[in-house]
């Protein structure tokens, strides 16, 4: 196996792979900060990461309202089970999500801050898809927002019935999941 090894921005370090025909990156933190950058580095950074982990056409995949699904860690001696989850992609190339503040998915996230999310083309497309692993942040911020974005990403809002689910989960808040991708496996047809 071949690797290449890269530094981003003294931050990051990328090492990739491709073999058996999949691809493989992993952005590994060399140091972690909860401050932001400055504007034009932090700017500059975030595409870059982005470039670095995401293909065009995994950004083309991940850009349709397509079911991720989302997987942490299991309670007790259960096997962990996926959930399909609504999803975007921020500008930083992080996955965000959204969840009701009572769910289970959101205690286990708060012990074990870690998951993982694949999305995948549809049955009668070629075979393609993208699978994240990376850390998590839960945010009391921001979801009520990215709740409203992205029902009109998955839902006909002229309907009713999906006003009223937003309206609710408005008004008693939602919960924004924050996937930092450190792994990122991908495969197309």
């Amino acid at each position: 196996m071949d690797a290449d090894v890269f530094v981003v921005l003294a931050q990051v370090e990328v090492v990739s792979w491709v073999a058996g025909g999949g691809a493989c990156v992993i952005l590994m933190p060399t140091m972690r900060s909860d401050k932001p950058a400055e504007g034009a580095v932090e700017s500059r950074a975030a595409r870059h990461k982005v470039a670095l982990m995401f293909r065009d056409e995994d950004l083309a995949l991940l850009a349709r309202p397509l079911y991720a699904f989302l997987t942490v860690a299991p309670r007790g001696e259960r096997w962990p089970t996926p959930r399909p989850v609504w999803f975007e992609v921020a500008d930083d190339g992080d996955l965000q999500m959204f969840s009701v503040p009572e769910a289970p998915k959101l205690d286990r996230l708060r012990e074990h801050p870690r998951a993982s999310v694949v999305v995948a083309a549809p049955s009668g497309e070629p075979e393609h898809w993208v699978a994240v692993e990376g850390s998590v942040t839960l945010h009391d911020q921001g979801g009520a927002e990215l709740a409203a974005r992205l029902a009109e990403r998955y839902w006909d809002m002229n309907d009713p019935n999906h006003q009223r689910f937003l309206d609710e989960w408005r008004v008693r808040g939602v919960v924004r999941i924050v996937v930092h991708p450190e792994v990122v496996n991908r495969f197309s047809a």
